[in-house]
């Protein structure tokens, strides 16, 4: 089960860690009628009565497997000793209650002493966050957020067990939070319970979940139906569902068809297979994220079946009221939202991939077409009744037309054809999605044929039209939001048609596209037309773009550097690669392009080299500006700190951390704290971003000598940097987003000299004595001293001489270095083939790759 000992603190109902407390005046306070009358009902109605029960410690492997819904900070509960050779039970919160463990395995706790610690003046005690423990500062903010329902608890324990002094104390301070705790305390122990169901149920425990869910219909039955509590009856319902079918508190079947599956006819298997979907059990793989339940083989062999089984799956989507065993959450760490998955979650997950369209927008990290409930699951299936009596006769490019030109469907229905369009395949087959939120190509498509037989309108033709009345209705409607947020819809509507006219990949288009770059209002657009007549074959208008840009005539909206403008403009200039855009990039490195401020601050302040990051380090000019950075000394504000073998960046008011890296783990070579400065940014990019530097952090002791090296490394080969090819990607173990880059070292045919070394062209020379050895390169290898690693890391073999004494020396390229090492010092040596596709070298623009002028 799921469950961490985080959880059992988060979901506590009675603290561990007592707040401070200014001292209370005297005489002491006493309860009125109307306060006694209220704990009595709610211990009627909510609490479990302790009178004749002993308060516990219980083992926390109790809680973990037994009772998450129900754990207390302190791991306790009230235990009733058997009777009559009846096992004695522990009790939780509000009643609900499981055989006790053996009474060896509980602690005894006094709750009116623990009361007292709670509610009785106490000194005062320096709370200043700074001298406080994390942990604990942690455990107060959890108490401070739950205190009145924490507190109110312990007013009606206390009045029952005739403390009615604390029980006053308890109930003022319940009351100090909230005039009324009662509702929030019966919330969160709904919640609480519907948590408990919640993960009983995913790890089929049914028979507990069905105890959880039951006791919350009749404990909470007006929370059970609202809130994050709303799926209660459902699966009480389903569960006995479960009962009837002879599933309830089974294992998962073993994921196998049965053996004269391939020979059914489409009816029964579409029975099985439809009957099959309760048992769907696809865990989220991410956090936030979603459930990928498209990738159960079930709701996979429906998606295969195709078009033939649509009817029957909108009748299905309809009536189906049961739940997967998939369960959706927002963060594993916290116990809700939680939502089982409804069949008819995989149902619309089959119908939108067989049809290519999409049924359902999530509006959140926590959202999914389940929580929307029965009456959305209807109304989509009666829309897709209509959609499917109009357009389900037709082919499927058929009806993608007939959809883009029909005035009397959706903008964004018309959309999503469009969409679809542009990714016809030659036979009329659909294609993958492509929106990636930018105007730009995604590798490995082709425009196919399939739209080419549509004119009068072109298929191109009508994707312009409708682009045009869209966007007119769009700025015509109200801002539902703010502003901002509408004109971003706008751009991302726009943004999706000019990315399918691209792949429509409908030539005679391209000459409206250059007149409307031309005729465009803003830098924006003006791109983005560009790049539409690029890819249909008029590369003038991006080449003019690329030569503006250069010259510092783009304008970049303020503020939005690291976003659309400036991100979107590198990102299509790498991607196209030509004359004028690699002198556009490398003018970024000058210090007087009116970009380079922006340019410098973001590839400095990248936390990684993702995905997202890359293109800021796929183009050589990031070399020369880090290269500059390297001297500069000053603070950035930030510094590097060593805490219990944590390492933490921080910036007041905020930090992050990590596990000690490698280098740092000798305590005798670091320091414990140092601050950061813009030569140490510089140095982490540059190695990460380069294959081959010395290794460096500002905490060693010998950072500033460290610093020297890589500056004097990073200088031997300026303008000889390269991208990897693909083996040597694979050599290095290099993630595949990274864009990294090393040194171009080429077979020089001939021995080395010290001027090819000074200029970067080989990493050592035997003072002109040497001469090729036989090995061809480049090749790789395993030092020596690494080969007894579980996984040895490889070097690079890029030069290799005899000397005069016939002994073998190899140049090398590590992760960390470059280097000389006798022959004798590499293992497993063998020569890396050339990969399939090598591009053609590209002469380096004035000032790319690193080089100081």
């Amino acid at each position: 089960m799921r469950v961490s000992l985080w959880f059992i603190c988060l979901v506590s109902l009675v603290a561990a860690y007592p707040a401070p407390r200014t001292p209370a005046a005297d005489p002491e306070p006493a309860l009125t009628a109307a306060d006694k009358k209220y704990l009595d009902d709610l211990m009627k109605d909510t609490l479990f009565d302790p009178k004749g029960a002993q308060r516990v410690s219980l083992p926390t492997s109790f809680f973990v497997q037994k009772i998450p819904a129900h754990s207390l900070s302190d791991s306790g509960a009230w235990f009733v000793p058997g009777r009559g050779g009846v096992p004695g039970r522990v009790y939780c919160t509000d009643g609900v209650s499981l055989p006790a463990p053996s009474e060896n395995e509980l602690k005894k706790l006094d709750f009116v002493a623990a009361a007292r610690t709670r509610f009785m003046p106490a000194p005062e005690k320096n709370t200043n966050p700074a001298d406080q423990d994390h942990f604990a500062l942690t455990q107060q903010i959890q108490e401070s957020h739950l205190r009145g329902a924490h507190d109110l608890i312990y007013a009606a324990w206390l009045y029952r067990l005739g403390e009615e002094g604390l029980a006053a104390r308890a109930l003022a301070s319940a009351r100090a939070r909230e005039k009324d705790p009662r509702a929030s305390l019966r919330t969160k122990l709904a919640e609480w319970n519907y948590a408990g169901m919640i993960f009983s149920f995913e790890s089929r425990d049914d028979a507990r979940a069905l105890a959880h869910g039951e006791h919350l219909l009749s404990r909470y039955p007006v929370e059970a139906k609202t809130g994050l509590c709303r799926q209660t009856a459902q699966v009480v319902a389903d569960l006995k569902g479960r009962q009837k079918k002879g599933t309830f508190g089974k294992a998962a079947k073993k994921e196998e068809w049965p053996a004269d599956f391939d020979r059914w006819d489409i009816k029964k298997k579409l029975a099985y297979l439809l009957d099959g979907l309760d048992e769907i059990e696809v865990r989220q793989w991410m956090q936030p994220g979603g459930v990928d339940i498209g990738s159960d083989r079930r709701v996979g062999e429906l998606i295969r079946m195709g078009e033939p089984v649509v009817p029957a799956l909108i009748d299905a989507l309809e009536a189906d009221e049961r739940l997967t065993r998939s369960v959706h959450y927002w963060r594993d760490f916290s116990p809700l939202p939680r939502t089982i998955l409804g069949t008819r979650e995989a149902i619309v997950t089959a119908l939108s991939a067989i049809l290519r369209i999409r049924l359902f927008e999530i509006n959140s990290t926590a959202d999914n077409f389940t929580s929307h409930g029965s009456a959305a699951a209807k109304e989509t299936a009666e829309r897709l009744r209509a959609y499917w009596k109009a357009y389900g006769h037709l082919p499927f490019d058929e009806r993608l037309m007939k959809i883009l030109i029909n005035p009397k469907e959706s903008f964004p229905t018309r959309r999503e054809a469009a969409e679809n369009f542009s990714l016809l395949k030659a036979d009329g087959s659909p294609g993958s999605r492509w929106y990636n939120g930018r105007v730009g190509p995604v590798p490995g498509h082709v425009p196919g044929t399939a739209a080419a037989k549509y004119n009068n309108p072109t298929a191109a033709e009508a994707v312009l039209a409708l682009m045009a009345a869209d966007l007119k209705a769009h700025d015509a409607a109200t801002p539902k939001d703010y502003p901002g947020r509408h004109k971003g819809e706008r751009e991302r509507i726009e943004t999706e048609y000019l990315a399918a006219l691209m792949f429509l990949g409908d030539r005679r288009l391209a000459p409206e596209m250059a007149k409307r770059a031309s005729e465009a209002g803003s830098p924006r657009d003006r791109r983005q037309w560009a790049t539409v007549a690029h890819y249909l074959g008029d590369p003038k208008p991006l080449q003019s773009f690329a030569d503006d840009f250069r010259a510092g005539k783009i304008a970049v909206r303020p503020g939005n550097t690291r976003g659309d403008d400036l991100g979107h403009i590198v990102a299509i200039l790498v991607e196209i690669g030509t004359p004028e855009a690699d002198r556009a990039l490398t003018a970024l490195a000058d210090p007087k392009h009116p970009q380079y401020k922006a340019v410098v601050e973001i590839i400095l302040t990248q936390q990684g080299l993702g995905f997202e990051s890359r293109k800021w380090f796929a183009h050589p000019f990031c070399l020369s500006i880090l290269r500059a950075a390297l001297d500069d000394i000053a603070p950035t504000g930030a510094e590097f700190v060593i805490e219990q073998n944590t390492l933490w960046h921080q910036v007041p008011g905020a930090r992050g951390g990590g596990p000690v890296p490698e280098i740092l783990t000798d305590p005798t070579r670091r320091r414990d704290k140092a601050a950061e400065r813009t030569c140490d940014q510089a140095a982490d990019k540059l190695g990460r971003a380069v294959v081959g530097l010395p290794k460096y952090h500002p905490l060693l002791k010998d950072a500033d000598e460290r610093l020297a090296a890589l500056k004097t490394t990073f200088d031997r080969f300026a303008g000889k940097y390269r991208k990897p090819t693909e083996p040597e990607r694979q050599l290095f173990g290099l993630d595949y987003f990274a864009t990294p880059f090393l040194p171009d070292i080429c077979p020089l045919g001939r021995a080395a000299t010290a001027e090819d070394v000074k200029t970067g062209r080989a990493l050592f020379h035997l003072d002109g004595k040497g001469k090729p050895a036989s090995l061809k390169l480049p090749a790789e290898g395993v030092l020596t001293r690494d080969a007894k690693k579980d996984r040895p890391p490889r070097v690079l073999i890029v030069q290799a001489e005899i000397g005069a004494d016939d002994r073998v020396t190899y140049g090398i390229i590590s992760k960390d270095g470059v280097r000389s090492v006798p022959a004798t010092e590499v293992t497993n040596v063998k020569h890396i083939p050339p990969p399939d596709v090598k591009p053609e070298p590209k002469k380096p623009a004035d000032g790319v790759n690193g080089r100081k002028d």
